[in-house]
């Protein structure tokens, strides 16, 4: 069974800011089933471009909620709006988990996160 294609958006228009192979969302979305599509970026965090991740096509995205609960809308509709991003998998089927930003830094709040990001990604598995 393959893995799903993960996108983690944690901000930026003209560039999203996102994890790549050293952060510990490759580790949380690894564990929960999933590939980080940027795992190729030999960084911590780092800005890519929206072409590259739009060619990856995720089935999957991980949204940043820097606020109490509604953060995360602001991103969904941008990426809904945007020209190369509206095609891919994860936004026209709106497969996605909003997490805080204590959940995607390391620390105890990991734990729980990668359930969420399991049972949003394979809800048929629980």
């Amino acid at each position: 069974h393959k893995r799903t294609r993960v996108f983690l958006y944690d901000s930026g228009e003209d560039k999203p800011f996102t994890s790549g192979k050293f952060a510990i969302p490759s580790a949380m979305i690894a564990a929960a089933g999933g590939d980080n599509i940027m795992a190729d970026m030999q960084t911590s965090w780092g800005n890519t471009d929206w072409e590259t991740v739009a060619s990856r096509n995720p089935q999957f995205l991980i949204l940043l909620d820097y606020q109490d609960g509604g953060g995360y809308r602001k991103l969904l509709d941008f990426l809904k709006v945007h020209p190369a991003m509206k095609e891919t998998d994860a936004v026209r089927n709106e497969r996605f988990v909003a997490l805080r930003y204590a959940e995607l830094t390391p620390g105890p709040a990991n734990i729980e996160a990668i359930g969420k990001i399991a049972r949003a990604m394979h809800p048929e598995a629980f």
